[in-house]
């Protein structure tokens, strides 16, 4: 009995690890349109958006696009491109938008 508890506690030792890793998620969907395409819509709305500001949106750079279902602190039921500009000299000034599958563009937050 002895010699089987160093055996058991290394039997344990090497079993118990093996379901402690979580599972991975769901998969991701498969977007409809490309990242391209929908930086591309994002950006003909911002210009539109934009038409007469003083900010052009010439002057902005794209800073992410990234293809989720959620947003900071909301959730959405379905994925879509969240789409981000920001003036590089006022960066506090930022857009973000929401290219959805059926090519529509959402404005979801715009920061001065």
């Amino acid at each position: 009995m002895k010699k089987l508890i160093p055996l058991l506690i290394v039997i344990i030792a090497i079993i118990s690890p093996i379901k402690t890793f979580p599972d991975a998620g769901d998969p991701l969907p498969i977007p409809n349109i490309s990242a391209t395409e929908a930086i591309n819509l994002a950006n003909q709305y911002f210009k539109v958006l934009l038409s007469d500001s003083k900010i052009k949106a010439e002057d902005c750079i794209l800073l992410s696009a990234e293809w989720t279902n959620h947003y900071r602190d909301s959730y959405y039921e379905e994925w879509s491109w969240i789409v981000r500009f920001v003036h590089p000299i006022h960066n506090d000034v930022s857009w973000t938008f929401k290219v959805t599958n059926t090519r529509k563009v959402i404005t979801i937050e715009h920061t001065v």
